[in-house]
């Protein structure tokens, strides 16, 4: 099963939280990553520049810091282009369901690659749109539906 991860997953699952109550999101998304294989595991490329960009800039990590961990979490993951196909999805997304328009190309990529859930905290937990389902796995409900449906 191909599973799609936002960028605020794998922030936590690299240690960046920004407040003492972010601890157990960090603890629960690097079991994630770790329980996920690794050939099902899709990461768009889009969602690395925005992780590159917050480490190094919100993040005060180095630029080699910020590189080192890109490697480590897509180790053997499926790194997914923004391919047109995918950018016309985007733009329906944003069009018909108000998603803003980053939201909807990562979402728009994880269908595109056949991912049933990506899991993100920021978008719409139960939006499903072309077979990919966006999932909390910081809610109850997320845990819940993902641990159901794997």
């Amino acid at each position: 099963m191909r599973i799609c991860l936002d960028t605020n997953i794998l922030l936590y699952a690299f240690g960046l939280g920004f407040a003492p109550a972010d601890v157990p999101k960090i603890e629960l998304c690097r079991t994630l990553i770790e329980e996920i294989a690794q050939s099902d595991r899709v990461v768009p490329v889009q969602v690395l520049g925005e992780f590159y960009a917050v480490v190094t800039g919100k993040g005060r990590r180095s630029a080699s810091v910020a590189r080192a961990a890109i490697k480590w979490l897509t180790m053997g993951a499926d790194l997914a282009s923004t391919t047109p196909s995918a950018f016309e999805g985007a733009l329906e997304l944003n069009a018909q369901h108000q998603l803003s328009f980053w939201d909807a190309a990562i979402l728009s990529v994880a269908a595109e690659n056949g991912c049933r859930y990506l899991l993100s905290e920021d978008m719409h937990e139960g939006f499903e749109w072309r077979g990919t389902k966006v999932l909390n796995p910081m809610s109850a409900r997320g845990r819940l539906l993902f641990s159901l449906g794997r």
